[in-house]
């Protein structure tokens, strides 16, 4: 048999030919995959350029102050990425330009895509009071930390909080401390001279109207400065006619907000005067080129008797003014309020309201319920909440909705949701603390108070509200006996804590020493109602119970926990009952 030459074997070729096959598809395969990787790149490249493009764009027109343009391509921008805080910035800075409630939205956002930025969470409680949106406020304002506490501007922004929640003292302390740090301010100044006005002295209410006066010359100023001499001559009644004239000075300036007008607006129906129909169709005619007017119209006419008016002049709004947001729910509140479910099914059965899409879905659970349809109803309830997407401000005003309705259940469900979430609980809680005081609820109470002692276990009033709370409900009564000491121990001298101390020592058979406690409150704490009731339950039980019965009385004035009611009625029967067995015979 001859030789062969190497490479002359079938099969040595078939293995050549083979691996050879096998390296161009590896070549091919990496050639694809460098290739996919290169057009990853650039594909992310392209949409970054074409943010930059739609950015930059968007810069350009607001400085021509075309804003609807400039919002169209800043909207473009927000969709290549939704989480750019360069545009949400952009936005923000639109819709103040634009005086749309939509601000708040894009506040929110910035705050969560930068939540250590003092500065994002301030700016936020700002827009915040301009729209009277007081739980929101606080909500901004619990998010900045212990250095951003200290500025200026936070001491303001706390200052008109404290203002819009009635807390006079608190409000001046905040102003004047942002004074201290920032002296030459004027728009501090006139905040100050604003929560000045409620002082006792008339020397300093006088100083306070004149550097108002002053400062309504300032259009940058005018807006607050006004309201604060309105507010003054509203409150105290000293002058309708003036107030009438200040308010008509300001809605006539060229930047009147449209606020400023319905401030006016407002004021000629409460007189009665002539001219209010022909301003209000002055409004109608400027809200029908705004949704955000329009919406803001639609509500204040529902809200003053005047929704049938609001229902006709809402269907004449073109349909570019009629589909925007707020212009849909404040129609829909309308067509609640009249019990008009055939034209809210229409309105709310279709489409999507956007940012407000809860409520089109709120509105919705509506119409079904009032058709007797429950299991749809609490299916689209259900999405409401789901459609907050947990956002504080969006859960309130559903809240808010669910109130006017009388849907006490949906209410606390909503509620729940937020203070069980780890962040902006404090809205919520106070919302649900306030609900379940107003409807005597000692178990809910129980619960709240809980949470608050969950999110900080180290806030004396929530653990002395547990352990109160505890004992009159009987439940964990030797854990809350244990903690009432420990809170004593905290906060020696504060009255609450005095109280239920006290009574604590009462429930452990030590009524005389829980009697000497509560008498180291002064005068006008002994008589709270509240601290009342738990000293007349003690006192019945020690030597003079004859001295009850003034406490019995005083307890009576206030509006108490059922509980609460019960140790009075309990006191009251036992004092009684001592007086029928002296005066029987023997």
């Amino acid at each position: 048999m001859a030789a062969q030459t190497p490479g002359s074997n079938p099969s040595e070729k078939h293995k050549t030919h083979r691996g050879s096959n096998l390296k161009r598809w590896l070549l091919r395969l990496l050639m694809l995959a460098l290739l996919a990787g290169v057009g990853a790149v650039g594909w992310r490249q392209f949409r970054e350029f074409r943010k930059h493009r739609m950015v930059a764009r968007a810069r350009m027109l607001i400085d021509q102050k075309d804003y609807p343009q400039a919002m169209l391509s800043a909207r473009r921008a927000l969709q290549l990425n939704p989480r750019d805080a360069t545009v949400v910035h952009m936005m923000v800075e639109l819709a103040k330009s634009a005086k749309t409630k939509e601000e708040l939205f894009w506040h929110r956002m910035l705050s969560e895509l930068e939540p250590g930025v003092a500065a994002n969470n301030i700016a936020w409680a700002d827009c915040a009071l301009r729209y009277s949106e007081r739980l929101i406020a606080e909500q901004a304002l619990g998010r900045v930390d212990e250095a951003g506490k200290k500025t200026a501007a936070f001491n303001d922004a706390a200052g008109r909080l404290a203002l819009l929640a009635n807390e006079v003292p608190e409000a001046e302390r905040h102003f004047t401390e942002a004074l201290r740090l920032e002296p030459g301010n004027a728009e501090y100044r006139v905040h100050q001279a604003m929560v000045r006005l409620y002082s006792d002295k008339p020397e300093q209410q006088q100083e306070s109207r004149e550097t108002l006066e002053k400062y309504i010359a300032d259009p940058n100023l005018r807006p607050v400065a006004a309201r604060a001499l309105l507010d003054d001559l509203l409150y105290r009644k000293r002058d309708w006619s003036k107030a009438l004239e200040v308010a008509k000075q300001v809605q006539s300036a060229p930047d009147a907000t449209f606020g400023e007008r319905m401030v006016y607006l407002g004021l000629l129906r409460n007189f009665q005067r002539p001219e209010f129909h022909s301003y209000l169709l002055e409004q109608q005619e400027l809200a029908a080129t705004n949704p955000e007017y329009a919406g803001t119209l639609i509500t204040w006419m529902g809200e003053n008797t005047l929704v049938m008016v609001a229902v006709s002049w809402a269907k004449s709004l073109p349909e570019v003014i009629a589909t925007k947001q707020p212009v849909p729910p404040a129609l829909g509140e309308c067509f609640a309020m009249l019990h008009d479910w055939e034209s809210l099914k229409a309105l709310v059965s279709e489409g999507n309201w956007e940012y407000a899409e809860f409520l089109r879905l709120a509105f919705l659970a509506r119409v079904q319920r009032e058709s007797g349809d429950l299991l749809s109803s609490r299916n689209s309830w259900i999405g409401a909440v789901k459609a907050t997407a947990n956002r504080a401000d969006a859960i309130l005003m559903l809240t808010a909705h669910a109130t006017k309705w009388g849907w006490d259940n949906e209410v606390q469900d909503v509620l729940w949701t937020l203070a069980r979430r780890n962040t902006d609980q404090k809205p919520a809680i106070d919302a649900l603390y306030k609900s379940y005081t107003e409807s005597g609820n000692t178990r809910g109470l129980l619960n709240v108070s809980t949470r608050m002692l969950e999110i900080n276990g180290k806030d004396p009033i929530a653990l002395n509200n547990v352990v109160l709370l505890s004992l009159l409900l009987n439940t964990n009564v030797e854990r809350a006996l244990s903690l009432a000491e420990d809170v004593y121990r905290l906060q020696p001298k504060n009255p609450g804590i005095i109280s239920t101390y006290a009574y604590s020592l009462h429930i452990r058979g030590k009524t005389d020493e829980g009697i000497a406690l509560m008498r180291t409150l002064d005068e006008q704490n002994l008589n709270d109602p509240s601290a009342a009731a738990y000293f007349s339950a003690m006192l019945v039980e020690s030597e003079k119970p004859e001295t009850a019965t003034k406490y019995i009385e005083i307890a009576q004035t206030g509006k108490l926990l059922p509980e609460e009611m019960a140790l009075v009625k309990t006191a009251r029967e036992t004092l009684l009952r001592r007086k029928v067995d002296q005066n029987a015979p023997q």
